[in-house]
């Protein structure tokens, strides 16, 4: 018989008021056309955020503007670039002495080019341009994201997606994208440049400089095929998830694939542990290594003869590669992890996008939404939880607007200032005046009304408590008893092992609202009325004593 050490009773005030976390402040920025935020960096007393807005809505022309706020999220400076090189700066990052260099789409090193090139921008904390650099060749960069990383020499190394060699680009591995991979000085001059790739198709997520002085890149080969980075085991797949390290010349120093034998899965990022890597993104896989992780099986509008969707995931390995711990994370319509940081318990707090309303996504009984239309929420929202060292889930909650179906949230980019702070850059998406409620509540720009895109920059601060969640000690006072099957289908069934009698059983959703209470029978629990997903269940002792656990409805 299983002696389950159960969580201590208090089933924690702040899940079930959906207070794992307070917004301390927030603002909205933008004008009356579409405007996406796509970075946010720190300074001594704020934050600088870019992205770009829609300047000709008929063509769709987008051109790039620069925010200066403080701690507050009030406005010191902003600057639109007007010149047609710049379509928004797509990543930055903090140089050591204070400056920052931000990369971008350049339209003015080969103007034929049909998706520009790669352009870098140094400028200093009241934004003054100290200098600009182009990079690229003339058939120019494919549709994708780049991403940056400052050098600890004070340069830079950016990532792009390109198809053809030529001009600044030396090589090209044949397939409709590749990774290429440019190293900057603190001038902006070249140091090197290799690409990254097979003759498939290759996008970056992101890339970091590791205490050797290479790089560590997270990129998705999204149709397989042979180059300098290679996987035997999942090479059939479209849609493999690899870390490639460079060393500080850039030279490929080893790759590593994991994934599905069938099923896309994406990477979004990776972060470097003491004892291995966190690996973290969006999968539809439950097979290869995400068996057993706890995938929600949906579709897209709920038929099972369309495409899969995706939840977020993590993965914890060692430095081996070898996996300690694969879970699956939201409901049955899609979700992925797009930030994740480590905490100093061991544990990770995520930054993710759902649209879900069932599974792991329990505080979306929030929101506003149409079952009708969609198996989920109209539109994508931000959803932020944090789980322990074992991956297991502590909390989570929906940050977003409820009064509406249409408003949608989308974490671009996170600020972490310590275990329990962060601020956020969000994309939200058809906000109007009238309409605060549940998180967004934003000074109403006057030149905002009719957009539908803005920036919404938000900082949060953890409030739940930590202190009473952890495992009892063992006793011998301990009640003896096996909950089993978990997971489990429609039938949970109990088992006790002394005579310590039950007086009754109920079961909460994760974010602490009561959904079944049984004060008979307790050998048996029907779960069919159930949705799958997490849930706490609660059981009370005749001598007082009550324990929670966690179980899954599969």
């Amino acid at each position: 018989m299983k002696k389950y050490l159960l969580l201590v009773i208090v089933i924690l005030t702040s899940i079930t008021s959906f207070c794992q976390y307070r917004i301390d402040w927030q603002n909205c920025y933008g004008t009356e056309e579409d405007d996406i935020v796509l970075a946010i960096s720190e300074t001594e007393d704020g934050f600088i955020v870019t992205g770009q807005y829609c300047d000709d809505p008929t063509y769709r022309t987008t051109k790039g503007v620069t925010l200066r706020i403080d701690n507050n999220g009030d406005t010191i400076w902003q600057k639109i670039k007007n010149t047609d090189n710049d379509n928004g700066v797509e990543d930055m990052d903090r140089l050591t002495d204070g400056d920052y260099i931000m990369m971008y789409q350049d339209l003015l090193l080969y103007p034929n080019a049909h998706w520009g090139n790669v352009g870098f921008r140094r400028i200093d904390v009241d934004g003054n341009t100290i200098w600009e650099r182009a990079y690229g060749n003339s058939f120019g960069r494919t549709n994708g994201v780049f991403r940056g990383c400052a050098t600890f020499d004070g340069g830079f190394v950016g990532c792009a997606p390109y198809n053809q060699a030529g001009g600044d680009i030396s090589h090209y591995w044949g397939g409709s994208a590749d990774v290429w991979v440019i190293r900057i000085d603190d001038n902006g001059d070249m140091v090197w440049e290799t690409s990254v790739g097979t003759t498939g198709c290759e996008f970056v997520s992101s890339i970091q400089q590791t205490d050797d002085g290479g790089f560590l890149m997270a990129i998705t080969n999204i149709v397989p095929g042979k180059g300098n980075m290679m996987c035997e085991e999942h090479q059939k797949v479209n849609g493999i998830p690899y870390l490639v390290k460079l060393d500080p010349n850039g030279n490929v120093e080893w790759s590593f694939c994991y994934g599905s034998d069938h099923y896309y899965t994406n990477i979004n990022g990776v972060i470097v542990l003491e004892d291995g890597y966190l690996l973290y993104g969006d999968t539809t896989a439950d097979d290869g290594d995400f068996e057993g992780a706890g995938y929600h099986l949906g579709y897209h509008a709920g038929m099972p003869t369309h495409p899969r969707l995706t939840d977020a995931y993590l993965i914890k390995t060692d430095f081996d590669f070898n996996i300690i711990w694969c879970r699956c994370y939201g409901g049955r319509a899609s979700d992925s992890a797009i930030k994740v940081f480590q905490n100093n318990d061991g544990g990770f707090t995520v930054f993710a996008a759902t649209h879900s309303i069932d599974g792991d996504v329990q505080s979306s009984c929030l929101m506003q939404y149409d079952p009708h239309y969609y198996i989920g929420l109209h539109r994508e929202v931000s959803w932020i939880f944090r789980v322990d060292h074992n991956g297991e889930l502590l909390w989570e909650r929906i940050a977003g607007n409820s009064n509406n179906l249409y408003t949608g949230t989308y974490p671009r980019d996170v600020i972490k200032h310590n275990d329990k702070e962060y601020t956020i850059a969000s994309q939200m998406t058809h906000y109007e005046p009238g309409w605060e409620t549940y998180d967004i509540n934003c000074p109403y720009n006057a030149n905002m009304p009719g957009s539908g895109i803005n920036f919404w920059v938000y900082h949060i601060t953890d409030i739940f408590d930590y202190d009473n969640v952890g495992e009892i000690e063992d006793n011998e006072n301990a009640v003896s008893l096996e909950i089993h099957p978990n997971p489990a289908n429609n039938i949970l069934n109990i088992s006790f092992s002394d005579d310590n009698e039950c007086e009754f059983v109920k079961i909460y959703s994760i974010d602490g609202r009561l959904l079944l209470s049984q004060n008979d029978n307790f050998e048996t629990i029907n779960l069919a009325n159930l949705t799958p997903g997490l849930y706490l269940i609660k059981l009370r002792m005749s001598d007082g004593s009550e324990f929670i656990e966690r179980i899954i409805k599969e």
